[in-house]
């Protein structure tokens, strides 16, 4: 009898539509069917279904305490249901019990990397009180030692001035080489720069924050930090903000991902077949103004930019001149002016 129990609980499983629940429910109290019951009421979440927490946590309950067990004596055994089980929770119509049972249950066991896909989870819950919970767990070594990439890109996908606060001091950081708790730098780093790259192109004071940090940073670490950002935006905006980060005293004068910006910008890249292209010039008047403006008038960053300017020069050569393309970049001044073009300076 329990084997066919079994077999029905695994094709619920399968099925996985919103009339199955009550039969989902009433397989619950049978123990050998607990891993398909938790199965079929995570396709129902998959399938859209908005689930009654109160009503799952009732008939999960025995399931949970059952794993628990098995878990503190074995952690190779019930982490993977217990962790379903929350997440089941966290995508109810009340994910506050979700929470709750995560933090029951993390006074009790010792998590591990399985705690990795949940954290990730949440920032799909769409949730205040999972928000708050993913705030307060900045400081958590013990969480971020397993999942530290994947509470990032949870709180990646909420715009809000206390992630945006978050995501300034994760940035500083970083960058003053801090050690974040249970976070290797070379997975933080590349984590970062997506997430805030993300976070910038859907939340506009983040972005004016950045712009800012690019026409004050002195730090070599922040201003390579912010091309590489910078570089993933593929905007003319992003290509102004990465032109306010080169600086003439600095010993990176030029971040190398501000060329490959600036480039993506002046040119058009021509695909011709499977990875082969060709590269057209495209016309940059308003940006080679901005550069010569920065040339002329800027003493922190006059080298830099010139150098930038020339660096146009040489793309002409090898795409060429764009017909809507003046040869100089500021043909309104040319009477008031006494260089030569291109400039030369000391």
């Amino acid at each position: 009898m329990l084997n066919e129990i079994s077999l029905a609980a695994s094709e619920l499983a399968h099925i996985g539509t919103e009339k199955n629940f009550p039969t989902i429910i009433q397989l619950a109290k049978y123990k050998e069917c607990s891993w398909n019951v938790v199965k079929a009421l995570e396709n129902l979440i998959l399938n859209g279904c908005v689930l009654s927490g109160v009503k799952i946590k009732k008939y999960i309950e025995p399931i949970i305490n059952k794993h628990k067990k098995e878990y503190m004596s074995n952690p190779r055994n019930g982490a993977g249901i217990l962790q379903k089980c929350i997440r089941i929770l966290l995508f109810s119509d009340e994910p506050i019990l979700g929470i709750e049972l995560l933090n029951s249950l993390s006074q009790e066991v010792q998590w591990h990397y399985e705690i990795r896909d949940t954290i990730e989870a949440m920032g799909y819950c769409d949730s205040e009180e999972v928000l708050d919970f993913l705030i307060t767990q900045e400081h958590n070594s013990e969480l971020l030692k397993f999942s530290c990439r994947e509470w990032i890109s949870a709180l990646s996908n909420y715009s809000n001035p206390k992630v945006r606060s978050i995501f300034s001091n994760l940035i500083n950081r970083f960058i003053n080489e801090e050690n974040i708790e249970g976070c290797n730098t070379n997975v933080i780093q590349y984590v970062l720069e997506y997430t805030v790259t993300n976070l910038v192109k859907v939340d506009n004071e983040f972005w004016t924050e950045i712009e800012t940090r690019c026409i004050n940073s002195k730090s070599d670490e922040e201003r390579v930090f912010l091309a590489s950002v910078l570089e993933k935006l593929e905007t003319v905006e992003a290509l102004y903000a990465a032109c306010h980060l080169v600086r003439d005293d600095s010993n990176i004068p030029i971040p190398n991902y501000v060329f490959k910006i600036l480039e993506d910008q002046v040119t058009n890249k021509i695909y011709t077949g499977s990875n082969t292209y060709y590269s057209e010039s495209k016309e940059s008047n308003e940006i080679r103004k901005f550069l010569f403006n920065l040339a002329m008038h800027d003493p922190i960053r006059k080298k830099s930019a010139l150098s930038l300017l020339i660096y146009i020069e040489k793309l002409r050569i090898e795409t060429g001149r764009s017909p809507d393309e003046f040869r100089h970049p500021r043909i309104d001044m040319l009477s008031e002016l006494n260089n030569p073009w291109p400039m030369i300076f000391n």
